[in-house]
């Protein structure tokens, strides 16, 4: 799912909204309201003639008004971003759960001054609208990543439930029919001689396409003990009693294994944490890394200098335990000196000693496998360097050209001076 861009809030409210204090408070009051709802229920229930006393009203009503206070806070700070960011789906939720809930409110306050025949439609209406209760207590899911997970898994399965039930429909509509087509081939040769409570049993299981079907589910999903329908396929005959075990063995061993393996596959796909969650983790790990790194500087400065050296460096690699150290987080040193004239190309330093923030960044920035941004960074200086020799070959070659040129005109003026020389001498002569 992409990242929605919308502005950032601002100002106290803001502030208010999105501290944990706030998101903590509203944590609290839904299991306080799945509580209150628990009780009030059973109460209900209970207390069928008298109904509900004044008191369970008003904090239901108490409740209603803390989540619609909520809501508004939220579009004061949102604003309409508040329908369009990455918590589009559960900010609708919980703006249809508002209005439900106020709608409930009213219609309660409305049939209780109306006649009669109103009161029953209002009863009737109410019954749907409390159902909206029920559903507060899922928006903790909204704050417990666990919960959230596991809710998008079983929300992301349901379209593979859906296929897996048109399957178990066709593969128990296919080995029913054969049943039932048996059942009445034995039926119209043997009635007469069969125990007319054999034949009841045979009606009974067998005796339609849906009948055949449900049996069937019962013997699968433990409804019923298959040795039960087994001996109503005996009735039928052997060869059915035969395919009915080849039918169980099918479905426990060979197709229910396979719907569960495709209902565990598509769960842990929809169970990846999001990219918040992400963020946060590889943060973490960052910062644990940038610790420890802080740490083998200490081990390293024994001094207290504030500088390492190549020395101290390489003595600690050699003990072995500092290089298992770095090796955990990332750093495999094999060659000590190398490392070290990295660290130091890396910080800029042309002395034999590096500082403990440049030793911590440089190491920071060598930990762990070459990623595609450094790939491409190094490309991105292996053409920044072929273009330059380019340009100085191009520029070299131009040079050597004017020199060549310079020193055939010198040399062809030397040539003339000496002819002229030699035609002299001969004239003379």
């Amino acid at each position: 799912r992409d990242t929605m861009q919308f502005p950032e809030p601002e100002g106290r409210l803001a502030d208010f909204v999105r501290s944990r204090r706030f998101g903590t408070t509203c944590i609290i009051v839904i299991v306080v309201n799945t509580i209150f709802t628990w009780y009030s229920t059973n109460y209900e229930v209970a207390h069928l003639e008298t109904g509900v006393t004044p008191l369970i009203m008003h904090l239901d009503q108490a409740f209603v008004v803390f989540y619609t206070i909520e809501l508004v806070l939220k579009l004061m700070v949102y604003k309409l971003y508040f329908f369009i960011n990455n918590d589009l789906r559960w900010n609708i939720f919980d703006a249809v759960l508002v209005a439900l809930s106020l709608t409930d409110i009213l219609l309660s306050i409305a049939g209780q001054s109306g006649p009669g025949s109103a009161n029953v439609t209002f009863m009737r209406v109410l019954r749907i609208l409390k159902m909206a209760k029920l559903l507060r207590g899922l928006r903790v899911m909204r704050f417990v990543t666990e919960l959230r997970l596991m809710l998008n898994s079983l929300l992301g399965s349901l379209c593979s439930l859906l296929w897996s039930i048109i399957m178990l429909l066709l593969i128990f509509y296919v080995f029913g029919l054969i049943f039932v087509q048996g059942a009445a081939i034995q039926l119209n040769l043997n009635k007469d001689s069969m125990d007319p409570a054999d034949v009841d049993r045979v009606y009974k299981d067998f005796g339609s396409v849906e009948a055949a079907m449900l049996a069937l589910y019962r013997s699968c999903t433990g409804g019923e003990d298959w040795t039960v329908f087994y001996e109503v396929t005996v009735l039928i005959g052997s060869m059915y009693s035969v395919l009915y075990i080849f039918f169980i063995a099918f479905s426990h061993i060979a197709f229910l294994n396979i719907l569960t393996a495709i209902f565990v596959n598509r769960a842990m796909q929809l169970a990846k944490p999001d990219k918040d969650a992400l963020a946060i983790e590889h943060r973490r790990k960052e910062i644990e890394a940038y610790e420890e790194l802080q740490a083998l500087c200490m081990d390293l400065d024994t001094k207290g200098t504030g500088c390492i050296s190549v020395q101290d460096f390489e003595a600690q690699v050699r003990s072995g335990r500092f290089g298992a150290r770095l090796a955990v987080l990332g750093l495999n040193v094999v060659d000590a000196e190398h490392f070290f004239e990295l660290l130091l190309f890396a910080a800029g330093a042309d002395a034999t000693q590096v500082s403990t923030s440049d030793f911590v960044e440089g190491c920071m920035r060598m930990r762990g496998p070459a990623t595609g941004v450094d790939m491409y960074r190094l490309d991105k200086h292996s053409r920044l360097i072929f273009r330059c020799l380019s340009s100085f070959r191009k520029e070299s070659q131009k040079k050597f050209d004017v020199i060549a040129d310079i020193l055939a005109r010198t040399l062809g003026q030397s040539a003339d001076s000496d002819d002229d020389s030699d035609s002299k001498s001969l004239m003379r002569l």
